[in-house]
This record gives structure tokens, sequence and C-alpha cells, in this order.
């Protein structure tokens, strides 16, 4: 893969941000919460429930992701000034240090979970015919296998994105003591 895009360290650390902060062994729970159960759900929904992705769902799907990376993009640079600034000696610097190194890890990875999102949204919204045979392609397994795949993205980045709001909030509240 080419160096300058190769996403591997990404996905690595967020995964890394899965183990027990005492035993650092992999909290298997979790990772079968953030990562099987949104292909489950979007399984369910997609297969059994029949819920379809239409033209107008999917521009504005589109737009939102487009608006939260940009705003991700300024979460990264934010925790970056604050890894930049905290102070060593403070008794809450290695906890701050690593719950900043966790949201890093965290906020990059719902960028790249945003930026694929993105890319299956537009290749989903060019499968989709812009009649009323949308229901066709919707049906179709190549239709259905699209909707699954942005789901569970969908569901995956909410997940990801509550895991980044409890850890910002531990780590506020462990400044305001």
């Amino acid at each position: 893969m080419i160096a300058k895009i190769n996403i591997s360290k990404v996905v690595k650390d967020h995964f890394a941000t899965f183990r027990d902060i005492d035993n650092r062994n992999f909290a298997w729970a979790e990772l079968i919460f953030f990562f099987a159960l949104p292909v489950g759900v979007a399984c369910v929904l997609v297969l059994r429930l029949n819920v379809l992705l239409s033209r107008e769902i999917l521009n504005t799907l589109i737009a939102s992701f487009s608006v939260v990376v940009a705003l991700l993009f300024n979460l990264l640079l934010l925790v970056y000034d604050i890894i930049s600034k905290s102070d060593p000696g403070s008794s809450t610097f290695e906890l701050k240090r690593r719950l900043l190194k966790e949201i890093y890890s965290n906020i990059s990875y719902s960028i790249l979970v945003s930026i694929s999102a993105v890319i299956f949204m537009v290749i989903f919204f060019f499968v989709l015919p812009p009649t009323s045979a949308q229901t066709a392609v919707n049906t179709s397994p190549s239709g259905k296998s699209l909707s699954i795949i942005i789901v569970s993205l969908l569901i995956n980045f909410t997940l990801t994105l509550l895991m980044i709001l409890k850890r910002v909030h531990i780590l506020l509240a462990k400044e305001m003591e």
C-alpha cells in the first residue's frame, strides 16, 4: 500500500483503545458491541425490515458527514493543542495523556469511518437510478450489500462518537476537580 495513504495505523490505534486498562487484554464484549452489533443491526434493518436508502437520504447523509468530518479535523487539532500544553508535573498527567491519546485515536478512526461511509454512499448514489425504480436496486443483492455496509458504518460511527464523548467528559471532569 502507498505509505502516504496507509490507514492501518489509524485502525490499529483505534483497536488498541479497546484494551482493558488493568491487564491490557482486549475487551471482547466491547469489540463485539462496536463492530459485530452494527453489522447485525444493519442486516436486520435491510434484510428483514426492508429499510431502503433513497437519493434524498443519501444526499442528506453525504452533506452531514462532510460537515462532521470537518468538525472532527478541528477537534483533532484541539486535542493536539491540549497534549502540547499538558504539564508533566500534574497529578493527573498520566490519566490525561492516556485519555488524550485514546481520544485522538478514536477521532482519527471516526474520520476514517466518515470518509468510508461517504465513499460507499456516493457509490450507492450512482447505482441508485433517479426514477421510481429505486426499489429494484435496493432489493438487488448489490443494493442490499451496499445498504448493509452504509448502515453498519453509520451505527459504528455513532457508537464511536459516543465513546469519544464519554472520554472527553472524563477528561474534563478530571480537569475540573
